[in-house]
């Protein structure tokens, strides 16, 4: 008898308490600058990027909920921009960089859609969360005076109205 109690608070504090199953992408890129960390109370659903034309990424912008973290880096002539819908997540984020700055970036999202922005030359790099499940969280990395030198993610899981995402 005792032994079935033990098993059902177990399976219940299972239930009650999911795993936060969380990973870090280093960043690539170079090392000038100044860190940035990007951070903010409810899940990510939406970003910009601008890029200096045929050049690199001179600026980041990450939408938590409803609110627009302030630009990382610069804004430089109009946006890539890229409005997540309901239950969908950023699941990949890729590129090319160079030892000084990031060149372009790739932001997939779990329903299949890209945001695309700057020039693909240089280096390649893929980052995607280590668990199944989880999704963009966080980006980081540095920023000089002339754009993004070097980026890094996060991944964790985000919460779905009711449910944690899984896809």
């Amino acid at each position: 008898m005792f032994s079935l109690l033990v098993i059902a608070v177990l399976c219940t504090s299972c239930l009650a308490a999911p795993y936060d199953l969380s990973s870090v992408s280093l960043p690539v890129g170079g090392n000038s600058g100044d860190a940035f960390y990007t951070q903010g109370d409810r899940r990510i659903s939406g970003i910009r990027v601008w890029e200096n034309i045929s050049s690199f990424i001179t600026g980041i912008q990450v939408r938590y909920g409803t609110t627009w973290s302030p630009t990382i880096g610069f804004e430089v002539g109009p946006a890539q921009e890229l409005l997540l819908r309901g239950h969908e997540a950023i699941t990949q984020v890729s590129g090319k960089y160079s030892t000084r700055y990031i060149l372009q970036l790739y932001f997939v999202t779990s329903h299949g859609r890209i945001l695309v922005a700057g020039r693909p030359t240089r280096y390649s790099f893929n980052m995607f969360p280590q668990y199944q499940g989880a999704v963009l969280k966080r980006l980081h990395g540095r920023v000089n005076h002339l754009g993004i030198t070097s980026l890094g993610a996060e991944w964790g899981m985000v919460y779905f109205s009711n449910s944690y995402s899984r896809y």
